[in-house]
This record gives C-alpha cells, structure tokens and sequence, in this order.
C-alpha cells in the first residue's frame, strides 16, 4: 500500500506528459518560425495566398498542439505557465484570422503580421525556458518519491520473491503429485510394469507398420494359486516380480511387459530381421528361459508358465 500511494504521487506530477507535450510545443514553434522567415522573404518576392494557408495551417497545428498539452501541467507552480500558453494560443489563434483574410498586396498589414510573428517566436523561447524549469522541478520531485518509496518497494520486491518460490513449489509438487498420480494408475503395483488399462489404451492406439514384424505373446504362471495359498500372498509377490525380470531379460528392455491381470501376461516384442520360422524359434527359445527356481525363506519355487505367441503380420 505504501509503494502504491508512492507511485501514485508520481504518477500525479506528470512529468513524463509535460516533458513530451513541451517537445511537441517546441516542434510546433520551429515551424511558426520558418513561416515567419518564409513571409519575410515573400515580403521581397511576392507574398500569395498559398502561403497565408501554408501560415494558418501551422498555427493551427500549433494552436491544436497547445490545446492537446494544457492537461499536462497541473501540478502547484504551474499556474503561470498556463497563463503563458494561453497568451500564445490567443495570439496565434488571432494571426490565424489574421492570415486568412490579408490579400497579397496589403504590405503594410503583412509587414505587421511578420512583426506579431516575431513576437510570437519570442513567447515561444520564454515558454520552452519555463518549460524546462518546469520539468527539472518534475524530475526532482520524482526523485524525492522514488528516495522515499526505496524501502517500501524493497518489501515489496521480498514479498514478491517469496510469492513466486512458493507458487514454483507448489507447480513442483503440483506436477510430480500429477506424475504419480498418472503412474499410479497406469502401472502395476507389485511389479512396475503397465497394467490392464494402460496396455489397451496403447492397443486402441497403435497402427504396426506392414513391414515391420512383431510378436504378441501372453503368458500364464502355472500353479500360481497353490503358491499364494500354501506360502502366502507376500510369496506370491516374489514370484511376479521374478518372473517380471525374467521377461525384461528374456525379451529385451525395449519390449513392451504388461500385468493383464493376476498371474497373466502380455509381451509384444520386435522381431525385426528374422523370417517367420526364426521368429519363432527366438520366441521358443526365451520361453524356455521363463521357465526357473526362486528361492522365497527357505523354499526353492518352481515357476512355470503356459504361454502363447501371435506374429504380425502374418497372424495379423
């Protein structure tokens, strides 16, 4: 609340408008000046009414000029500078109806104007000093706000600083609890391995390639259940995970391993490079692998398994 009401104090002062509407005045005021030395030189040459329209136009940017920048001096002190452009706008505005009913022969009037021209050029110089003294006054007012707003802004900048580590926090927790959220779901419990749901989802979205081969194998554990009643289901655990790494050695880390459910598995593995008969002799041959001991306490477990094999794209 304090940095607030600090920037709102700056804010009321300005200063950057006033700094921009004095450039614009004096951008303005080079133009009336070379109005004025092209009417001098047309008071030699020839004055015609092309250029008492090329004057006008040049007040009237002028005079829209000064209309656009009176909003911004309204600090304390800037009463006499508004008093100034006021002068400047009536006079101008007064040279504009001036200009635009001289004829080109009325040298005496023209030779006034160039006079009032003159004098304008002259309030110009003294309203651009003030200008500048104006907008020195702004700058150190900025100063002073900015000086005393420097500990409420370096609070502000820690509370800052603490809000954005605790909302990266948050989205870091927010995305690892949303990792296991979604590996949870998608995964076996005991065995890391995909499960049901997201084996189908993979199925309902994969399109093999026509010359690549692949083998799809699904795989029962014999007697499982004997092993979950006569050891307890804590053996039975032992099992699968054994007979996961068994597949993951057998197959391959880039095969595809899936808990279908209980004590069934699915593996689809490439068998790119081989013919159909090698393909199935590799495929016999890792079956033959599955087939071992573990050892749960003081138990040795056979684990056998009954299994099947489909290759695409032959049993397509």
């Amino acid at each position: 609340l304090e940095a607030y009401r600090t920037f709102q104090r700056i804010e009321a002062s300005n200063a950057s408008e006033a700094i921009r509407a004095g450039r614009d005045i004096g951008d303005q005021a080079k133009l009336v000046e070379m109005s004025r030395r092209k009417l001098g030189n047309r008071l030699i040459l020839g004055f015609t009414t092309e250029d008492a329209d090329d004057i006008r136009d040049a007040l009237g940017r002028l005079l829209a000029t000064i209309e656009d920048a009176r909003p911004s001096f309204i600090m304390p002190g800037d009463a006499a500078l508004i008093a100034q452009i006021d002068s400047i706008a009536e006079l101008a505005s007064g040279l504009g109806v001036a200009f635009a009913s001289v004829g080109p022969d009325d040298s005496a009037i023209l030779n006034a104007l160039e006079g009032d021209l003159r004098r304008l050029s002259e309030k110009f110089r003294l309203l651009q000093e003030n200008m500048t003294e104006q907008g020195s006054r702004y700058i150190a007012l900025q100063g002073e706000t900015l000086a005393a707003s420097y500990s409420a802004m370096l609070k502000l900048s820690i509370a800052l600083v603490g809000a954005i580590v605790s909302m990266l926090a948050l989205l870091v927790l927010n995305r690892r609890a949303t990792w296991q959220a979604n590996y949870r779901a998608d995964h076996d419990v005991t065995t890391g391995v995909l499960n049901r749901r997201a084996f189908e989802r993979w199925i309902e979205g994969i399109h093999f390639d026509p010359q690549a081969t692949k083998a799809v194998m699904v795989f029962d554990l014999d007697n499982f259940k004997e092993v979950n009643d006569e050891l307890g289901h804590m053996a039975g655990d032992h099992v699968l995970k054994a007979f996961v790494r068994n597949l993951v050695a057998s197959f391959g880390q880039d095969a595809l391993v899936v808990r279908w459910g209980g004590d069934e598995f699915v593996v689809v593995v490439s068998t790119d490079g081989f013919v159909e008969a090698g393909a199935v002799t590799l495929l016999r041959a890792s079956f033959q692998r599955l087939q071992s001991v573990v050892r749960f306490g003081d138990t040795d477990i056979d684990i056998r398994c009954s299994g099947g094999a489909a290759v695409w794209p032959s049993d397509s």
